[in-house]
Order: structure tokens, then sequence, then C-alpha cells
């Protein structure tokens, strides 16, 4: 048995943004799908000792695509996790462009390790991180970033450095 468990579920493999350093290939659409999530959670709960702790991260493309299933999978291991009486922890990493309710209420979750992708200067981040049709996202990840401080919210901001941005 392990005192401590770290489980990434990669819930998508879309993105809408086409960053140019993107090293995760391909994207389509293709949802994680619920059933395999919580069979995922089920067997790294199993892992645990009862004073054990889940460490669970959402990854992608870009998660919050699947926001719902993500809310859904966090209600799952919570009720999991204290039935096995084992902590659990949060964390996910976002590109911070998607601002839907249920977007929201995952960045909010108030156990959630968030941590959002920005590249510092408006030029620098708009000149890798590309939205789909072509666009500028950095305002946008601006915009949410200045909306998570109004509410609070703890993060952290993740940002590339490359030689043409060092």
């Amino acid at each position: 048995m392990h005192s401590r468990f770290g489980l990434t579920l990669i819930v998508n493999h879309a993105c809408n943004l086409r960053c140019t350093y993107c090293y995760t290939g391909l994207k389509f659409r293709r949802a994680m799908p619920a059933a395999f999530g919580q069979k995922a959670i089920d067997r790294a709960i199993g892992s645990l000792s009862p004073t054990g702790a889940l460490d669970l991260a959402f990854f992608g493309g870009e998660p919050l695509i699947q926001a719902d299933l993500i809310l859904e999978l966090v209600a799952y291991a919570r009720s999991q996790a204290v039935s096995r009486d084992v902590a659990l922890s949060l964390n996910m990493t976002t590109n911070g462009t998607l601002d839907s309710a249920a977007a929201w209420a995952v960045m909010t979750l108030p156990d959630m390790r968030l941590a959002i992708s920005h590249d510092g200067l408006p030029g620098v981040h708009d000149a890798h991180r590309i939205a789909v049709d072509g666009g500028h996202t950095s305002q946008r990840v601006l915009d949410m970033i200045a909306r998570l401080v109004d509410a609070g919210h703890e993060f952290r901001v993740v940002m590339v450095v490359r030689p043409d941005s060092a």
C-alpha cells in the first residue's frame, strides 16, 4: 500500500489554442468517459492505506473544455476519499481562456490548486499562445487572472520561457 498516490486524468485531447510549442500532439475532441475516470480514481484510492492521500490532477488538451466532467469526477473522488478515510488534493493547469459557468466553478473550487498559463508581456504571450481562429489570447487570460484575484482565489502562473522570450 502507498501512503500517497498521484493520479493525472487527461480528460480530453481538445484545445482551444494552437500554441507553437505544444508537446501534446494532434488536437482532437475525445472526452474521457466518466466511468473510466471513476475507475481510475477507484484504483488509485484502493492503492492507499486508510490515512493515505490522493493527489488528483486534471490535464488535457485544455481540461476546462470538459469542466462538467471535472466537476463530476471531483464529486466522485471526494465521496470515495471520505468512504476510505484518505485525503484528497486537487490540481489543474489551464490556459485561462474559457469562462463558462462550469469552468469558473472548477477554477474556484476551494481546494483546487490552480495554475494559469501566461507567458508574460502580451506580445510575448500572443506570439506563441494562439487561438484556433488565429487571434490573440493574452487579454483573455489577463481578464481571467483579474477575475480570480477579485474573487480572492489563489492560483499560480505557469510561464513558458523560450530563447525568443527570455
